[in-house]
C-alpha cells in the first residue's frame, strides 16, 4: 500500500475519531421532518456556541449519530446568514455536500451557492431510502478580497431541518429561499423564475401539493404565464395591487419536470415555488401561505378523503377573509344556520332561535358574516347563557384564533376580517355563482370606500325602482327594513353572474320565480321590467368597473383565475 493511500486512510480515521470525541452541537439544531431534534457533531469541533461559524479554512463536517435513512421523499433546508463586518462586495460562496459516510467522503450530492442575502435558506432534495450520515460545508476561496482580520467569520449556518418536498424561489427584504436547479432572470423587461421538481416529488394531482405565486403591484389588466416543461401551461389574471396565492396542482398536467413563471414588464417577482400544503404547519409551505386561495383553487380542489367536514381557506385577495367549503348543506347548517337567522332572517334577527324553532326552515345555501355580527351572536349567547351547539363553539374558537373575534375580558368583540361559505353539495355552476356572490359581501364588509359607493347608489335609487328589490328580498325572507343589508344584497345579486347574464337573470329568471308563486304580480312585474330592464346591466357595470379597477375582480368571474 503506497504512502498516499496510507495518508488518506489516516486522515479519514482521525476525522472519524474526532467526530466521536467532539461534543454534541448545541448552538444550532438539526430536526427531522416531524420536528424531532437529531443528535449531531461538528468536525473539527470548534468553539462551543459557535459551531455554525464558517471561516476561511478547511471544510466543516456535521456528522449525524446515528446516520439517518430518509423514510420518504423530502428536502434538507439549511439556513445561513452572512457574518458580521463583511466587506462590501464580499459575498460568501459555499459548497454543500451530502454523504453516506460520517467523515463526509464519497458525497452523493454537491451544490454551490453564493450567499447574496443577509439570510439564505438553501433547499436540497433527499430521495426516499437515502442514507444520510453527514453534510460538509466549505467556504470557497475568495479571488479578490483579502481576509479581514476583524471579521470573526464570513458566514454562519443557523439551522438544518428536513422538510417535505419543496422546489422554487422565494425572496424578501434581506432574505432568499432557493432550491437547487432554480434560477431567476429578466428578459425584455419581463421577470422570469424557473425550477425543476426534486426527484420523487409528489405527483401534481396530489391534494397535498400546490404552487405558490407571489408578485408585486402594477399588473392590473395583465396576466402571468406558467410554462410546464417549456410549453404554455396556464395564464392567471393579475391583481392590481399584487398578492400571494396558492394554485392547485390540478390546473397543470399530471407529469411535469420543470415550471417557469413569466411576469409582464413592471411587475416584480417575489415567489414561485411548489411544495406540500398543510394548515397544521407540517408542510414545506408555511401554514398561513398554504391556506391562501383564489377561486380557481377552491373550485378545482377535489373533495377531502379524510372525512373532514370542510376545507378552510384564506382568500388571497383579502387574506383576513376565511372561506369555508363544507361537505354538504347539513354540515353547513350545523355550523351556521342559527347564525343566519340571528343576522338576516326576518322575524328572527337579533334572537337566538332554538333548534326546534328553525328545524323546518331553510337557512342559506351559502353564507357571509362580518365581525360585528359574529361578535353580537357569540356575546349574546355568553351573556344570556344560551347553549350553543358543539360546532358553533368550534366556530367561535376558530374565529378567536384568527382574530375575527376578540375577547375583551370575558366579552366577545369584533376583530378584523369576515367569513363566507359554500358547500360541495351545490352543483358546480352554483358553487361558482355562490362563491362570487359571497365574496362580494366580503369586499363590502372589508372595504369602507366600496361600501360607501354601494350604499350611496342604493340610497339614491328612487322608491319605484327599489320596489322590485324589496319585493324579491322580502320573498327571500331577508329583513327588508335594514338598508345596510339591502345595499349589501343588492350589489351581491348584481355581481354574482357575468354582465351579459345580468339582464336575463333579473328580467326572466327571477321574474318567473316570483310570478310562479304570486301570479297576481305579473302585470306589475311586466310593467316594471319594461321600464327598468336596462337598469340592471348599467348598475352591475358600474359596480364591476369599481371592483376591477381596485381588485381586478370581474362580475361572474371573481379574481385571479
Amino acid at each position: 500500500m503506497n504512502r498516499r493511500v496510507l495518508r488518506l486512510i489516516s486522515a479519514s480515521l482521525c476525522l472519524f475519531v474526532a467526530s466521536c470525541a467532539s461534543p454534541e452541537v448545541a448552538s444550532l439544531s438539526w430536526n427531522d421532518v416531524d420536528g424531532r431534534k437529531l443528535t449531531f457533531f461538528r468536525v473539527p469541533s470548534g468553539i462551543v456556541g459557535e459551531e455554525g461559524h464558517l471561516e476561511d479554512s478547511r471544510p466543516v463536517v456535521f456528522a449525524l449519530s446515528p446516520a439517518r435513512v430518509v423514510p420518504a421523499p423530502s428536502c434538507l433546508e439549511l439556513e445561513f446568514r452572512q457574518g458580521p463586518k463583511l466587506p462590501v462586495g464580499d459575498l460568501p460562496e459555499i459548497e454543500i455536500a451530502f454523504s453516506g459516510q460520517r467523515n463526509g467522503t464519497q458525497a452523493f450530492l454537491r451544490e454551490r451557492f453564493t450567499l447574496r442575502n443577509a439570510r439564505s435558506r438553501l433547499v436540497l432534495p433527499l430521495a426516499a431510502g437515502t442514507s444520510l450520515a453527514s453534510l460538509s460545508i466549505s467556504l470557497l476561496p475568495r479571488e479578490k478580497a483579502a481576509p479581514d482580520p476583524e471579521a470573526a467569520y464570513r458566514a454562519e449556518i443557523i439551522s438544518i431541518r428536513e422538510i417535505p418536498p419543496w422546489s422554487g424561489i422565494q425572496t424578501g427584504e434581506g432574505w432568499l429561499r432557493i432550491s437547487g436547479a432554480s434560477s431567476a432572470w429578466r428578459k425584455d423587461g419581463q421577470e422570469h423564475a424557473a425550477f425543476s421538481l426534486a426527484p420523487g416529488f409528489p405527483p401534481l394531482y396530489s391534494e397535498h401539493g400546490g404552487i405558490v405565486v407571489s408578485y408585486g403591484p402594477g399588473g392590473g389588466g395583465k396576466y402571468l404565464s406558467i410554462l410546464t416543461d417549456g410549453k404554455p401551461g396556464l395564464e392567471v389574471r393579475l391583481h392590481p395591487a399584487g398578492l400571494a396565492t396558492v394554485l392547485p396542482y390540478s390546473m397543470l398536467p399530471s407529469v411535469v419536470a420543470s415550471l417557469e413563471l413569466v411576469l409582464p414588464p413592471g411587475v416584480a417577482f417575489r415567489a414561485f415555488a411548489a411544495g406540500i400544503l398543510a394548515s397544521d404547519g407540517t408542510g414545506s409551505i408555511d401554514a398561513a401561505t398554504a391556506e391562501l386561495a383564489d377561486f380557481g383553487r377552491i373550485l378545482r380542489t377535489g373533495a377531502p378523503t379524510d372525512g373532514r367536514e370542510f376545507d378552510l381557506y384564506r382568500w388571497d385577495l383579502l387574506p383576513d377573509v376565511l372561506i369555508f367549503d363544507f361537505r354538504d348543506y347539513a354540515v353547513q347548517d350545523s355550523w351556521l344556520k342559527r347564525l343566519a337567522f340571528f343576522v338576516e332572517k326576518d322575524g328572527f334577527r337579533g334572537s337566538l332561535a332554538l333548534d326546534a324553532e328553525i328545524a323546518g326552515l331553510h337557512g342559506w345555501n351559502a353564507h357571509d358574516y362580518r365581525p360585528s355580527d359574529l361578535a353580537a351572536f357569540f356575546e349574546k349567547a355568553r351573556r344570556t347563557g344560551f347553549v350553543l351547539g358543539e360546532r358553533e363553539l368550534l366556530l367561535r374558537d376558530i374565529l378567536l384564533a384568527r382574530g375575527i373575534l376578540v375577547q375583551d375580558g370575558k366579552a366577545f368583540v369584533e376583530g378584523k376580517g369576515a367569513i363566507i361559505s359554500i358547500t360541495r353539495e351545490s352543483e358546480p355552476y352554483l358553487r361558482m355563482t355562490f362563491l362570487n356572490h359571497e365574496s362580494t359581501h366580503a369586499i363590502f364588509f372589508a372595504d369602507a370606500a366600496y361600501r360607501a359607493f354601494v350604499k350611496e347608489t342604493w340610497t339614491r335609487m328612487d322608491k319605484e325602482e327599489k320596489w322590485f328589490w324589496r319585493l324579491y328580498f322580502g320573498w327571500m325572507n331577508y329583513d327588508t327594513g335594514d338598508d345596510y343589508l339591502m345595499a349589501n344584497e343588492y350589489q351581491a345579486y348584481l355581481l354574482q353572474q357575468t354582465l351579459k347574464q345580468v339582464e336575463p337573470y333579473f328580467t326572466k329568471t327571477l321574474t318567473d320565480r316570483l310570478t310562479e308563486k304570486h301570479p297576481e304580480l305579473k302585470p306589475r312585474l311586466d310593467e316594471y321590467m319594461e321600464k327598468y330592464r336596462d337598469s340592471f346591466g348599467q348598475r352591475a357595470g358600474a359596480l364591476d368597473a369599481w371592483l376591477e379597477g381596485k381588485y381586478g375582480f370581474r362580475a361572474g368571474f371573481g379574481a385571479s383565475y
